[in-house]
């Protein structure tokens, strides 16, 4: 039998996690049941269901048609503020788990219930190759610079010894 819709869903979540651009859009059309599916997600995760059409057409209900223009994009914003005020709840709720009186620690069952997103095995061997390539240039930079500070102490050197002049043909 083929995949919930929900299931997908929350299978491209798990994949959003690990990357670094993380939106995802669900389109379908009419009756095709995403609000159905983005429902169940949201009972599985406890992650807030918004519905940013709904929402925004609620906001802009009494506005000017000309203001809408010139709101929206404010609007947006606090939508999206909130949307981030659930993560930040769920920052102090992981922040909660934590004990100690002098300072904060957090025990194996505390980080148990912490997910950490990882970046997929190719990314993280992308970003490794990445790194090392900018360590041999600065390897190779920081050579080049010591065989420059070596020419020029080698120099003056010679001009102090007087084993080399300047000569200025004006004078």
């Amino acid at each position: 039998m083929s995949e919930s819709l929900a299931d997908q869903v929350l299978q491209k979540i798990s994949e959003a996690g690990e990357l670094y651009y993380r939106l995802i859009l669900l389109v379908g059309p009419a009756g095709s049941r995403k609000t159905k599916a983005l429902q169940e997600v949201s009972a599985l995760t406890s992650a807030p269901l918004i519905n940013v059409n709904l929402e925004l057409s609620r906001r802009m209900l009494d506005l000017a048609e000309r203001r809408r223009a010139l709101q929206a994009p404010k609007l947006l914003g606090e939508i999206v503020g909130e949307a981030k005020g659930f993560a930040k709840k769920r920052q102090a709720s992981n922040k909660q788990k934590s004990v100690g009186s002098i300072f904060l620690e957090i025990g194996k069952r505390g980080i148990a219930t912490i997910e950490v997103a990882l970046p997929l095995l190719a990314e993280q061997r992308a970003i490794v190759s990445i790194l090392s390539d900018m360590d041999a240039e600065i390897k190779a930079l920081e050579r080049r610079r010591e065989k420059t500070r070596q020419v020029k102490q080698g120099m003056m050197q010679q001009l102090l010894t007087g084993r080399l002049r300047l000569v200025n043909p004006e004078y």
